[in-house]
């Protein structure tokens, strides 16, 4: 048996504006290639043919992460892609944006500091900007839900909001 020493930051459950402990975590290989699998099994982006390399999992967390870890695993066994960032929190949103990824593995506080950026900037520009925003978001999530996989929507790509 194959065991990885891993951990988590601590934040999942903990209350805003508290901190954490972080936990040592101890997994099998076989966990993690169950998770990965799962993974590939429920995500609207797997491939049925050899051409996999157009989707990319962007990773700011480190690899001893378990969640990281996992993304990453699933990345491999379907032949996607795997970029990291830059190593400072602060050019993390134009590291993404540099490098297009399909599927960020984050974690929850994280995800809702990009949204507030977002959202403060939508909010300052106001009118139409905000306004065309919110129709674009809406258009999407409708968009993606109907998706099959490999279409180009599914892909996050076409539609007139992504232009």
């Amino acid at each position: 048996v194959c065991v990885c020493l891993f951990y988590t930051s601590g934040t999942t459950g903990v209350p805003k504006g508290t901190t954490g402990v972080p936990k040592g975590v101890m997994c099998t290989q076989k966990a993690f290639l169950i998770t990965a699998a799962a993974y590939i099994r429920v995500l609207p982006l797997r491939s049925t043919d050899t051409i996999t390399d157009q989707h990319i999992v962007f990773s700011y967390l480190p690899t001893a992460h378990v969640f990281s870890h996992a993304s990453e695993m699933m990345a491999i066994m379907v032949g996607w892609k795997i970029g990291y960032f830059s190593g400072s929190t602060a050019r993390m949103i134009s590291d993404a944006q540099a490098l297009g990824p399909t599927i960020m593995a984050m974690v929850p506080r994280v995800a809702a500091k990009i949204r507030q950026s977002i959202e403060a900037g939508i909010n300052e520009k106001g009118g139409i900007t905000k306004m065309m925003f919110n129709m674009a978001v809406k258009s999407k999530i409708k968009a993606l839900k109907k998706a099959k996989p490999e279409t180009p929507i599914a892909l996050g790509k076409g539609g007139i909001w992504d232009k």
